[in-house]
């Protein structure tokens, strides 16, 4: 019956997708790449001039689209690719009108007045390509990269796009490899390369490592503030590739980044070993197949190859035990005050004599991990135990190779098409964990990506774009070891059952306060995304009009993995002992998990949206950008019906049918009912309902103070929805599928329920113990984002232009997690019976309702290149607050189930401050510049062609919030969780080091048995702040004629500023390294210390 029903059901979801994106008028999965050109042309009494003819040419391949003019002088020119173009105007009774070298940009909209002059048509007037260096006729707040600022900004030796988005403004690293605009989550941004989506289902960041090389992009664009319905995201990050033209052009190019260039980690001993080498070559220009095709202004192709390799030395420097802790030895274990901190025997909780454990209590186990994966200290004092083992590993960190390629066909005059692709290739070989007796382990990754698009002219004032691309990748990992082997090796037993001996995995452990032992697992994932989409585009008097649907359709496989907990998950807190290393030492941890080898899921989706835009100009001041959308996204589906959830009401296991029940692991316990949706009420293969309830409504409004003022004031509202429903999948793939437990241990008038060398309470196969279970609210709803923005532009001088911008958004039915099945905070001490669901452990419930608040000013100092010089500085103060903090996808896991208030506080990733300044700048010495214009050829050999460049920044810290661990005063099974506060815990700026960032005194534990949880709030401690400055310096020599080259020196954190900290550590149950700082933790644009890299470019 499951394959009589799995084939229809196939087919209804792949016929409502074609029939969708085949009948509508257009689809628009992304975005649209292609500019506009605008204007009104008038006649010497500043009438307009109408039925005036209008031809905008691309200056680089020679196509043109033609318009005319209406009745009010304006006209408007859609779907241009970006480059440079030349517009022309004529008129009978009018000169000739001609302006070239407008660079049109991804998606924009550039404004050309033209005033003709009375006089022969045979006469020409040219003028000067200048155009208005503000936007001037939309509310979108946008940055646009160029290739001067990929080729010449110091950043990464890599040359990858991406890494510059963090100097846009409003613009930090998120949650994960996500970027935050304006205080948006990484989720609710979009990320395209040519308009075809590049966007991971399954996290929200950009799908790497899909990132063409700077040679390959004519541009990146990233559209951060009210955006029109034609975006479905808030923020959208847009790659675009050149085309190529009708002259041949290429490049190639070296970059080697040395160690020896830069400075010493402070944190290492000695200075690690690295060497990255990057490489490209790439040629563009036309088809020309001699006596056979000219392809010159019709067919064009560029191709790119690049490749990237970078051996290195890594620092590794974990926490681990000291000599004396080696041996059981707590004698010097104090607290922030110096107090001793007493070590308990849990057989009568009496402390040990002279606070160290007796020789023959050592657990024999312990000391076997403590062996083979804990080296002895070798730097800071004999008591420190932050970062206490330095060490470099040689590891060649990756390997990547990629190639790109481009097609570009003028089919008619009203046709033009091209089609791209992209692979890459990067192979990694990095350490499996922090620890340097770990191994190391290998991923490969295989990305590819393509897009197929047509522009065709139906009319003069009617255009049509189709759209198809996609994009798929394989991710395997290979991990370090079997784990059978290292079960043995340790001496772990009581194992349930036949372990599985060919099966790679660790049995891990993690020590409060120290670094876990652990290791990588193996895992193999595929994923295909394809993305469909066409707009149409209509210019009817001073109406601007789009219409559009989207369609897309997302197919991931995870392949079987070894989770960790295959070989058993060991927590140790200090419950028994009042320490977490001497319960290690013991043998007696927290906590014992284990489970299955996962099966493979296997996820789709399908992705619906639609969309009208209308760009309005009211008067020739005065655009209005009215737009709505709909989205509609259905629910993740796993292929075969593996999912599970929760249902409240009879807190029953949910399965979408009875087929499922195949997949349910014999041992699942029996006293736990499944029950299928349609009993229990639940949609039918999903377990969720696709929100309905999302139309997004846009307006925008741009407001020439005048016809010629260089000052506009702009603002508008727009709403912008996410598909939550994705990242719920992952959390329902495992349930009664996945033979999973976890055991609390206990002690019981001195009595350990188990210890090791036995790894859990019984060793004979049984049904599972006490399970953890994950739901959702089937009526989950989607969550979206009010973004409004009201901001005043002036165009200042020299083709400079000043924004002030008040930008904010409330994001709303936010994802937030919880654990339903905490009993309250009581005095009655804790004990499973007080849970509501007793034959549950922890129930992770997922339900949407939480709130996230950004409010900001901004001002940006923009200048394109001009006069050989580029500038652009901007300065943002932000706040942003959340009562779910994005700590993870589904945000973090609520501290107490019955009041979500006591969540709210500062988004870690949001500093209250941020400053970005970059330039580039052609030095004025030499031929054609200001000074040595006329220089001899071989003294300007040496004095020309020199060019600098930078980029600086400075922040205020992220914020970070107090934690601690081991004990349960709140009586509901939660062991830690946040402290009070006594005081306000941040310290003077002038008091605060790496060795003590802030006051660990002004945070304690609530007592024991006190039946409440601690009052510190989230977001309470600021970190270290950040400033760096980079500089590159460039040589050009002209070879002959149009072959050139380029000598580099490039350099981040030229003065070497020691401040890019990582976060200190925050758990005050972790003395000696509580308040310490001990790594760097710079983001993309902050390196920790010096490096540089220098290259040789050929070019022609």
């Amino acid at each position: 019956m499951a394959a009589d029903w799995e084939f229809p059901m196939k087919m209804k979801r792949n016929l409502l997708f074609v029939l969708s994106i085949s009948t509508s008028a257009s689809i628009a999965v992304a975005q649209s790449t292609s500019a506009t050109i605008l204007g009104v042309v008038r006649d010497p009494s500043a009438a307009a001039v109408q039925t005036a003819r209008v031809r905008v040419t691309d200056m680089a391949t020679n196509s043109s689209r033609e318009g005319a003019t209406g009745p009010d002088g304006y006209f408007e020119i859609t779907n241009l690719n970006p480059g440079r173009y030349e517009v022309r105007v004529e008129q009978a009774g009018f000169k000739r009108f001609a302006q070239r070298g407008i660079v049109l940009e991804t998606a924009a909209r550039v404004r050309v007045d033209v005033h003709l002059e009375i006089g022969d048509t045979t006469a020409e007037v040219t003028v000067s390509s200048d155009v208005a260096p503000i936007e001037t006729e939309t509310a979108r707040i946008s940055t646009v990269q160029s290739q001067r600022v990929f080729q010449y900004l110091p950043m990464a030796a890599n040359r990858v796009a991406f890494n510059h988005f963090v100097i846009t403004p409003g613009a930090t690293l998120g949650n994960g490899s996500t970027y935050s605009i304006n205080g948006s989550r990484g989720w609710s941004n979009g990320y395209t390369i040519d308009g075809t989506n590049t966007t991971s289902p399954m996290n929200g960041a950009q799908e790497s490592p899909q990132r063409p090389h700077f040679d390959v992009l004519q541009e990146a664009r990233i559209d951060s503030v009210n955006n029109s319905a034609e975006f479905a995201h808030a923020g959208t990050f847009s790659l675009t590739t050149k085309s190529g033209t009708n002259e041949f052009h290429g490049a190639a190019e070296f970059q080697h980044q040395n160690s020896a260039f830069g400075a010493r980690n402070p944190f290492a001993a000695t200075r690690p070993q690295s060497k990255s080498h990057y490489y490209n070559t790439h040629i563009a220009g036309p088809v020309v197949i001699p006596r056979l095709y000219d392809g010159r202004n019709r067919t064009f192709l560029l191709l790119s190859y690049d490749g990237y390799t970078t051996p290195a030395e890594a620092l590794l420097a974990p926490n681990v035990p000291t000599l004396r802790f080696r041996q059981g030895d707590f004698s010097r274990l104090v607290d922030a005050r110096g107090a001793l901190i007493p070590v308990r025997d849990p057989l009568n909780n009496q402390p040990f004599a002279q606070n160290t454990i007796p020789a023959v209590r050592l657990n024999a186990v312990a000391l076997n991990y403590q062996r083979l994966y804990y080296p002895e200290p070798n730097a800071g004092g004999p008591d420190d135990l932050a970062a206490n083992y330095r060490a470099t590993y040689s590891v060649n960190n990756g390997i990547e190779n990629s190639i790109n390629g481009r097609l570009d066909h003028q089919l008619s005059r009203k046709n033009r098409f091209y089609l791209r692709f992209s692979r890459i290739v990067t192979n990694f070989k990095r350490n499996a964990a922090d620890l340097p007796t770990l191994g190391i382990f290998r991923r490969i990754r295989f990305n590819n990506s393509w897009t197929i698009a047509d522009t065709h002219t139906i009319a003069p004032n009617v255009v049509n774009e189709f759209r198809f691309g996609g994009m798929s990748k394989r991710w395997p990992i290979d991990a370090t070891r079997l784990g059978k082997e290292a079960v043995e090796e340790v001496g772990l037993t009581g194992y349930p059952g036949q372990l599985p001996g060919e099966v790679a995995g660790f049995p891990a452990v993690s020590i409060t306060g120290f670094t876990g032992i652990t290791n990588q697992n193996t895992s193999l994932e595929r994923l295909l995304n394809l993305d469909l989409h066409e707009i149409v585009s209509w210019v009817r008097g001073r109406h601007t009009m789009k219409f559009g649907f989207n369609g897309m359709h997302t197919r991931q496989n995870n392949y079987p993995t070894t989770p960790s907990a295959v070989f058993g998950n060991f927590a140790f807190t200090g419950f028994a002992s009042n320490y977490a290393y001497s319960d290690f030492l013991l043998g007696v941890p927290r906590t014992s998990a284990r489970a299955d080898v996962v099966a493979a899921t296997n996820s789709r989706n399908y992705e619906y949206g639609w969309f009208a835009q209308d760009d309005w100009k009211v008067t020739p001041s005065l655009t209005l950008n009215l737009g709505i959308r709909y989205e509609y996204h259905l629910p993740h589906r796993e292929r075969d019906d593996r999912l599970a959830g929760f249902d409240l009401a009879t807190g029953s296991i949910v399965i979408p049918t009875e087929a499922t029940r195949r997949f349910i692991t014999p041992l699942y316990p029996a006293n736990i009912r499944i029950g299928t949706a349609s009993q229990m009420g639940y949609p039918a293969t999903t377990l969720m309902k696709a929100d309905s309830n999302t139309i997004a409504p846009r307006f925008g409004m741009a407001w020439r103070l005048g016809s010629r003022s260089r000052t506009v004031v702009r603002g508008g509202f727009g709403v912008y929805y996410n598909n939550e429903n994705r990242k719920v999948f992952g959390s329902l793939v495992g349930g009664p599928f996945v033979g999973s437990e976890t055991y609390d241990n206990t002690i019981t008038g001195g009595v350990i329920l188990y210890q090791w060398p036995r790894a859990f309470p019984t060793a004979a196969a049984r049904p599972l113990g006490v399970q953890n279970a994950t739901g959702a609210n089937p009526n989950l709803r989607d969550s979206y984002t009010q973004q409004w923005n009201l901001s005043v532009d002036r165009e200042l001088w020299w083709q400079t232009g000043l924004r002030i911008s008040y930008i904010g958004h409330q994001a709303r039915q936010l994802p937030y997690r919880y654990n339903l099945n905490q009993p309250p905070a009581g005095t009655t001490a804790f004990n499973a019976s007080r849970r509501p669901y007793p034959q549950f452990n922890t129930i992770t419930w997922i339900d949407s309702g939480a709130v996230q608040s950004y409010n900001a000013l901004q001002i940006e100092l923009n200048r394109r290149f001009n006069g050989g010089l580029q500038l652009n500085a901007h300065y943002t103060w932000a706040r942003n607050l959340s009562d779910s903090i994005d700590t993870a996808a589904l945000g973090s896991l609520i501290e107490y189930a019955y009041d979500r208030a006591r969540e709210r506080g500062r988004e870690s990733y949001t500093p209250n401050q941020r400053f970005v300044a970059s330039f580039v700048c052609d030095l004025p010495f030499g031929r054609g510049r200001l000074v040595g214009r006329d220089l001899p050829r071989a003294l300007n050999a040496v004095a020309g062609g020199w060019s600098l460049s930078g980029i600086a920044f400075a922040r205020t810290g992220f914020w970070f919030t107090p934690a601690f661990a081991g004990s349960d005063p709140s009586n509901t099974g939660l062991t830690g969780g946040r402290p009070d506060r006594i005081r306000d815990g941040n310290l003077p700026p002038g008091e605060r080091t790496i060795n003590r960032w802030f006051d660990t005194t002004a945070f304690a534990v609530p007592p024991v048995g006190s039946g409440r949880l601690g009052n510190a709030g989230i977001g309470i401690l600021e970190g270290p702040g950040g400033q760096s400055l980079g500089l590159a310096l460039f040589k050009t020599i002209r070879l002959y004629e149009r072959l050139q080259l380029r000598l580099n020196a490039n350099f981040r954190n030229v003065f070497n500023h020691p401040n890019q900290y990582a976060l200190p550590a925050a758990n005050i149950s972790a003395p000696g390294a509580v308040g310490r700082i001990t790594a760097f933790g710079g983001t993309l644009e902050e390196v920790p210390f010096r490096e540089g890299y220098m290259g040789v470019r050929l070019q022609w």
